[in-house]
């Protein structure tokens, strides 16, 4: 029963991280879309038609390598023209490109054709913004049509891409827009290696089966959902709550009984719900750093199983034996923690978490050390 009820748990630990993967791409900051329309040839030399592909490649590398953008794929613009009897010679226009770009959802459209004439290609190009339903920018720009025509190519893609600074992030920028979610939910797996003072490592007395504590137990796992709001009052100010369920198991070695024979299986099942404030002391690019401290509740469950001993223990009264006994502890807590986070996603963060909890029960105080790595959704 035990074990079907820790199944369930983790069940709804992930179906709760699926459910705020999801929700996050609802308001996560998208990408800008983005249109490159084929650059037509508009000379009367059908001999040049082969260039069209040429420097509309070149221009859409150029742009991937220095933006983030989604990028519209060719055949997808192309049906939707075609769907709307749109005429592939007025691609190189304003106009065609403006309507394509509305009809498509699109953030810029970036388009022109080019011209060649006594051995110069003159391309004219325009950007256009569907937001502003105009011409953001518009230029010509003159190369070498001779043997020189592959470095003119090169050229006019480098010089759409500067005159695009204005209207698409690059990678930096990206970073910095994509990490202006507020709001962030995660789910974290901890494992706490250490504890103070050191477990218990003297057997059990036969007439004090409650003389455990959580820190008894050595290997301590921890399963964590949180959430956490940046900028709170203040920029890089942080408030943040977290609901914990922890569990671990061991063996025991009992009084009077030969370890290799017959030991005492002990668990421990607790919930910890806390919260506190952190400072995002460091951001660069995608990387983060939040120290943070805080304070919470504390309730588990201890059980120890004598039935797996040859002579049961005897209850403090010494009128009946043993074959299983629990009860629960509570206390507050107080923690410090160090987060290292990477956003490597515009919604999605990983993190590496080194934190100390000291808690204080009713008749006994101790102190964890968790490490935990875990996955946050922004928005």
């Amino acid at each position: 029963m035990k074990m079907k009820k820790r199944i369930t748990l983790t069940q709804i630990i992930f179906a709760f991280l699926w459910i705020s993967m999801y929700s996050s791409t609802l308001f996560a900051v998208s990408q800008k879309r983005v249109l490159v329309m084929t650059f037509k040839n508009m000379s009367r030399d059908s001999n040049y038609n082969y260039l069209e592909p040429s420097i509309t490649d070149a221009v859409i590398e150029k742009l991937k390598e220095n933006f983030v953008f989604e990028n519209f794929e060719e055949k997808e613009w192309k049906l939707l023209a075609k769907n709307n009897f749109f005429f592939e010679d007025s691609f190189h226009t304003p106009t065609i490109g403006m309507q394509l770009g509305l009809l498509g959802t699109q953030d810029i459209v970036i388009g022109g054709g080019f011209t060649i004439d006594n051995q110069k290609i003159i391309t004219k190009v325009h950007i256009l913004g569907m937001a502003e339903k105009k011409i953001i920018k518009q230029f010509d720009i003159t190369g070498f049509a001779d043997n020189r025509i592959w470095d003119s190519i090169a050229e006019i893609a480098s010089t759409i891409a500067e005159a695009a600074k204005d209207v698409l992030p690059n990678e930096d920028e990206w970073s910095g827009i994509a990490i202006q979610g507020n709001n962030q939910i995660g789910i974290s797996a901890n494992i706490s290696p250490l504890s103070f003072p050191a477990e218990r490592t003297a057997p059990l007395p036969s007439l004090e089966p409650f003389s455990i504590n959580p820190n008894d137990f050595p290997l301590l796992f921890r399963f964590s959902l949180d959430y956490m709001r940046m900028d709170v009052l203040l920029n890089d100010l942080t408030a943040w709550v977290s609901l914990s369920y922890l569990t671990s198991t061991r063996e025991f070695e009992a009084e009077n009984h030969s370890p290799d024979i017959s030991t005492v299986h002990a668990t421990l099942d607790a919930f910890h719900l806390s919260g506190g404030l952190g400072y995002r002391a460091y951001k660069f690019r995608s990387f983060y750093v939040i120290p943070r401290i805080g304070a919470g509740f504390y309730v588990g469950k201890l059980a120890v199983d004598f039935s797996t001993l040859n002579v049961a223990p005897s209850a403090p009264s010494g009128d009946t034996d043993l074959d299983l006994i629990d009860g629960y502890v509570s206390g507050i807590s107080t923690e410090i923690a160090l987060i290292l986070g990477y956003q490597f996603l515009p919604y999605l963060t990983a993190e590496l978490k080194n934190e100390y909890s000291y808690i204080f029960l009713d008749n006994h105080s101790y102190s964890n050390y968790f490490f935990s790595l875990g996955l946050a959704a922004k928005y």
